[in-house]
């Protein structure tokens, strides 16, 4: 066994394990002798499986060795056999804790961590050991969880975005019922007669720019108002821009008094 080389983690092993943080799977622990075992399974489109281990340090001092064997067809039969190999593939020789990372194919893998010591001579030898299982689902299972995911994320986004649009379509019922009433107060009130046309172009001048000044001020307000709501924080910064876009268009001063014109105000 002297040909086995040790393990490396490929840097790219590493960042790929990194992205799959959020579909890991509830981490399992595994226990016999002076071994400790968790593994932890992430599924995705390409599932991958941690294992990490720790060995009570008196057994390395005392020259025991850990040998971790992987097989595809099952346990061994003995749970001590003379021929090791029948534990499976010999993937890692250490005498150290360490974890180990790996992309693992779809079907059931069975891991074998044998802590090792030759007695005098060759003559005996002294084992421990913790055998477990790990089932690696299908591509279908993976994929299947992110698509679930991705129509959570954009289901919650539109209910972000339907909620901020009913909030500005009542800003608007507001903004006109605010004018309702300024033209019934108006209505009501006699108006004096001008002194001469010139006034009158001058009176409408002073109201539209009344009117946009409120505009102005009122647009000014939402985005205030806006920018203080816990759901809108909660959107990204492209459709932050969409609903602040909306609002710059519904209330341009200048888009209103087109409108106001038109309807005869």
């Amino acid at each position: 066994m002297d040909d086995i080389v040790r393990r490396v983690v490929p840097d790219r092993v590493s960042r790929d394990l990194q992205a799959t943080t959020e579909n890991m799977l509830p981490a399992r622990v595994h226990r016999g002798g002076g071994v400790f075992v968790e593994s932890q399974l992430a599924l995705g489109i390409e599932p991958a499986l941690t294992l990490d281990w720790s060995v009570t340090p008196s057994y390395f001092a005392k020259g025991f060795t850990l040998m971790i064997f992987r097989s595809l067809s099952g346990f061994s039969p003995e749970k001590y056999p003379e021929d090791l190999n029948q534990h499976g593939q010999l993937i890692i020789e250490t005498t150290r804790n360490d974890s180990y990372h790996t992309r693992p194919e779809e079907g059931t893998h069975y891991f074998t961590f044998l802590l090792h010591k030759r007695g005098f001579l060759g003559l005996s030898e002294r084992m421990e050991i913790v055998r477990f299982s790990e089932t690696v689902p299908s591509a279908k299972v993976g994929i299947g969880r992110i698509k679930d995911k991705i129509e959570l994320q954009s289901m919650l986004r539109r209910h972000a975005l339907d909620d901020i649009e009913h909030e500005a379509k009542l800003y608007e019922a507001e903004l006109r019922l605010i004018r309702s009433r300024e033209n019934l107060d108006k209505s009501r009130t006699p108006t004096p007669r001008k002194a001469s046309t010139g006034d009158d172009i001058l009176n409408g001048e002073i109201a539209a720019i009344d009117s946009i000044l409120e505009t102005f001020v009122a647009k000014r307000e939402k985005l205030k108002a806006l920018k203080r709501d816990p759901r809108f924080k909660k959107l990204s910064p492209t459709e932050r821009k969409a609903i602040i876009d909306a609002i710059e268009e519904r209330l341009d001063a200048a888009e209103i008094t087109a409108r106001r014109e038109m309807r005869g105000s």
